[in-house]
């Protein structure tokens, strides 16, 4: 679990975790400098339940993502789950995704469920759903693949043995997309379609999502005037980065051992994610020009069938005509 200024909820969420029917050897905490009583709660908690927490507070903050990267590093166990600091688990849930990882020795990740609330945990009616299991047939696109693998990290736990994979988490992507993607091409994913914990929701939530909050429309609207020509260039930079990983995991540095089946789909995996990092360089291109000269170009690509493979098909080739 990292903190930041998460003293409001996080004793709702330290006693949810407690209260699981299938005990937790550790709790990791890093605290990412918090400005507010979050460690003194841990403390307090750490009191009530002597042995089981270990508290690391940052020197300097180290962002969400990196700092998640940090308490996964120091976790002992053989299973790690990541846990958000505002939400809370239902009391199955530990016990649940054990079951599956003890039941199958190729399980590797397991997702679950969950259902998204408003602050004082009154559900909204809306859920997250978990990865979707290893599968033979795959969706025709490289953009809807990745949303079958993906998922929340807070509803995440997977094997401690596949760190070598994830390490190092590359700064420019959450840690949760990065270990979702990774874990899809290497790993044998299960989802557990059952809700076993509450998404909270509220104004100080890390990483705000349109999805969550807007319908279609709007989500686009947002995404627009979200939008800078700087966000291009990271993802162009998270898609390099992505390419040096998994060529860093098929060249053996990643000391981990890779399943004759992976390594037989080696140059397929690295095409589609050269492919993608070609895509990120050529919208890099179009909104490096003026607005009325971008309309040719992102054309070509759009005809090319690229924006519906990689990304949001017109809705994303609007954005890049429009954004300044």
């Amino acid at each position: 679990m990292c903190t930041y200024n998460g003293a409001k909820f996080l004793q709702e969420q330290l006693r949810s975790i407690a209260a699981q029917s299938m005990p937790v050897h550790e709790i990791v905490i890093c605290d990412d400098c918090s400005a507010d009583a979050s460690c003194e709660v841990v403390e307090a908690f750490s009191r009530q339940n002597p042995g089981l927490v270990r508290l690391y507070r940052n020197s300097t903050r180290l962002g969400y993502s990196q700092n998640f990267a940090q308490a996964i590093s120091l976790c002992r166990g053989d299973i790690i789950f990541l846990s958000d600091q505002d939400d809370s688990w239902l009391p199955t849930r530990v016990e649940r995704m054990a079951a599956l990882f003890a039941g199958d020795d190729q399980c590797a990740v397991v997702s679950v469920a969950a259902l998204v609330t408003d602050e004082d945990l009154s559900p909204n009616g809306k859920s997250l759903l978990p990865m979707s299991p290893t599968q033979d047939e795959k969706p025709s696109t490289f953009s809807a693949r990745i949303h079958q693998s993906s998922a929340y990290g807070c509803t995440l736990a997977f094997r401690a043995s596949l760190c070598p994979l994830f390490f190092p988490i590359s700064p420019h992507w959450g840690h949760d997309n990065w270990i979702c993607f990774i874990a899809s091409r290497f790993a044998e994913i299960h989802g557990i379609e059952e809700p076993l914990m509450y998404f909270r929701r509220h104004r100080a939530s890390a990483g705000m999502n349109d999805k969550l909050d807007f319908g279609r429309f709007l989500q686009l609207i947002a995404a627009v005037k979200r939008s800078k020509r700087i966000d291009y260039e990271h993802d162009r930079q998270k898609w390099q980065d992505m390419n040096q990983q998994l060529q860093r995991i098929f060249d053996g540095s990643a000391t981990v051992s890779i399943p004759h089946g992976i390594l037989c789909r080696k140059n397929a995996i690295l095409d589609e994610t050269r492919a993608r990092l070609n895509f990120s360089e050529e919208r890099l291109k179009v909104t490096a020009r003026p607005r009325l000269f971008r309309l040719a170009p992102g054309l070509h690509i759009y005809r090319a069938g690229r924006y519906d493979e990689f990304a949001s098909g017109w809705k994303s080739f609007l954005k890049d005509l429009l954004i300044a």
